[in-house]
């Protein structure tokens, strides 16, 4: 966790929403702590995975993405998004249910279940992948990584990695990469 960041901004986040805690924001500082938190994790993860130093890191005014920093002698612009599935996120809302570990009893007590399979999970990737890709296919600047991240602690990691190599990207022409990264583990796949 950044270090500028106090404990009770991270207790605030992971109790906000219900389902995937961390990744909910109501303000743009709220953002910030988020997507600052997962790229510093991107980049060290990186660096020991790879060798590769990222330095100069900092966050890029809209409508750029969201990081620009240096690897080496290039710049790099690295877009996050979280892996959510909206319609769980407004179920989860719907029932109030909150804190996460809560989601599930209220969730059967209104006849509603999480049940992820590797289709449901291609979908969401899918949409989510193409969704990026679309707001920067026109634009003048293009993602050179795509960081997704997966807070949803529902999700099994064996079967995420399992479903991430059989995940077809879809054609890209404003994504240059793409990396999922999981939630409980400083684990990085690249697509």
């Amino acid at each position: 966790m950044p270090e500028e960041y106090e404990l009770t901004d991270w207790i605030k986040l992971t109790n906000s929403r219900g389902i995937a805690g961390f990744g909910a924001s109501d303000t743009d500082e709220q953002k910030s702590i988020v997507e600052r938190s997962q790229m510093c994790e991107f980049a060290d993860t990186i660096s020991h995975l790879k060798s590769i130093e990222f330095w100069d890191i900092t966050a890029a005014p809209p409508p750029l993405p969201d990081f620009k920093c240096q690897v080496g002698d290039q710049t790099l612009h690295v877009e996050l998004i979280e892996f959510i599935d909206p319609e769980l996120v407004q179920m989860a809302k719907h029932i109030l249910a909150t804190p996460s570990h809560e989601l599930h009893e209220t969730a059967k007590k209104y006849g509603v279940t999480f049940d992820p399979s590797s289709d449901w999970f291609k979908k969401i990737l899918d949409k989510t992948i193409t969704k990026k890709d679309s707001r920067y296919r026109d634009r003048s600047t293009k993602i050179d990584v795509l960081l997704i991240y997966n807070e949803a602690v529902e999700l099994n990691e064996n079967d995420i990695g399992k479903w991430l190599e059989s995940f077809e990207i879809p054609s890209l022409a404003g994504i240059s990469s793409v990396y999922f990264k999981n939630w409980r583990v400083r684990c990085l796949q690249r697509l």
